[in-house]
């Protein structure tokens, strides 16, 4: 499983999430917690709209299901919305 965050350096946004973010990394062993610098680097097939954009992947028979984060950008909200996903 897979927890990405689409952000730019210079979105008020994406400043108050990254400590946010880098906790949730050190929270979690079953999920790879990445950033990913949207001045940067552009995903193919992944349409952003709007920054931070937080994405979850996890491989389902062989596919990559992607689903867009709408939770509380908080840890206890990350951290149940995993927790919600890895039951499934």
């Amino acid at each position: 499983m897979w927890s990405l965050v689409y952000f730019k350096n210079f979105n008020f946004l994406s400043k108050n999430l990254t400590p946010v973010y880098d906790e949730l990394s050190l929270k979690v062993n079953n999920v790879i917690v990445a950033k990913v610098d949207a001045t940067v680097h552009k995903l193919p097939g992944y349409e952003i709209k709007s920054y931070p954009t937080i994405k979850y992947l996890q491989k389902v028979n062989g596919k990559v299901e992607t689903k867009d984060y709408k939770g509380a950008r908080t840890l206890e909200g990350f951290l149940s919305f995993l927790n919600s996903q890895s039951k499934k």
